[in-house]
């Protein structure tokens, strides 16, 4: 589970090895799940980062 950037609604994600775009359920943002792995947050971090408009049009 994490937490909406825009709405900090909760979302439930399924595979959190999917980094396709994909809405909020609740407010329709676009968000992304990016993952970056060896930082100093640990092993892996995964994030939820709303995507704009130009990085839409590449999907």
């Amino acid at each position: 589970m994490m937490i909406c950037p825009n709405c900090e609604e909760h979302i439930v994600l399924e595979d959190y090895e999917d980094t396709a775009p994909f809405q909020c359920e609740h407010c329709d943002t676009w968000l992304e799940l990016e993952i970056d792995e060896g930082t100093y947050l640990g092993a892996k971090h995964t994030a939820l980062r709303i995507v704009d408009d130009q990085d839409l049009g590449e999907v």
